[in-house]
C-alpha cells in the first residue's frame, strides 16, 4: 500500500467580496513546456479571460520539429506567433514557444511555465507518441532520438530560450 500525499490547498487570502477591474488585469504569456500540465493551465486561463470578456490567443504549432503531436500543428509555434501577434486588449497567450520568442507586446505581461520532472515528463511523452500511433510501445527511446521525433534536453532548452533541436 502507498502513502498518500497531504493535500495542499493554495489560496490567495484576496477578500472574495473584491470587484476586480479587468482592464487593470495584467496580460500573461504561458511558456507552455509538452508533457507538463500546460493544457490544465491553458483551460483555467482561457476561463478566466472569456469571464472578463479579454481576448486571448493560443499559438499552434510544433517544438523542435516534433510533429507527431498533432495534424492542427503546421510549422513552429514560434515562427507563426511572429508572424500573427496579439490581439487589441488581450489577456492570455500560449504556445508550444521557447522563452523570450514570443512576439513582443505592447504592454509588459507577467511570463508563467510550469515545469516537471523531467524521467516523468519523458514518459509521458513517449506514451503520447504511442498513443497517437507515431511510434509503437516498444520502439526503442534512442532510435526516436536517432530519427528526430524527440528533442533530447527539451524542456531546459525551450526555457533557455532555444529555437533549434540540433
Amino acid at each position: 500500500m502507498s502513502k498518500q500525499r497531504k493535500l495542499n490547498i493554495i489560496r490567495t487570502g484576496a477578500d472574495e467580496e473584491v470587484s476586480v477591474n479587468s482592464n487593470e488585469l495584467t496580460p500573461l504569456i504561458h511558456v507552455h513546456i509538452p508533457k507538463c500540465a500546460g493544457t490544465t493551465l491553458d483551460r483555467v486561463f482561457y476561463a478566466v479571460a472569456k469571464a472578463f470578456s479579454r481576448p486571448l490567443v493560443r499559438f499552434n504549432g510544433t517544438i523542435y520539429e516534433q510533429a507527431f503531436a498533432g495534424t492542427d500543428k503546421d510549422g513552429e509555434a514560434w515562427k507563426i506567433a511572429g508572424a500573427t501577434g496579439y490581439p487589441r486588449n488581450w489577456l492570455y497567450a500560449s504556445g508550444h514557444i521557447p522563452y523570450g520568442r514570443f512576439p513582443p507586446p505592447e504592454v509588459r505581461p507577467n511570463v508563467v511555465s510550469i515545469v516537471r520532472d523531467p524521467v516523468s515528463r519523458m514518459i509521458s511523452m513517449f506514451q503520447m507518441g504511442v498513443a497517437r500511433g507515431a511510434w509503437s510501445a516498444t520502439t526503442p527511446v534512442k532510435e526516436l532520438f536517432d530519427a528526430g521525433l524527440l528533442a533530447a534536453n527539451s524542456m531546459v532548452r525551450q526555457l533557455s530560450g532555444e529555437t533549434s533541436r540540433a
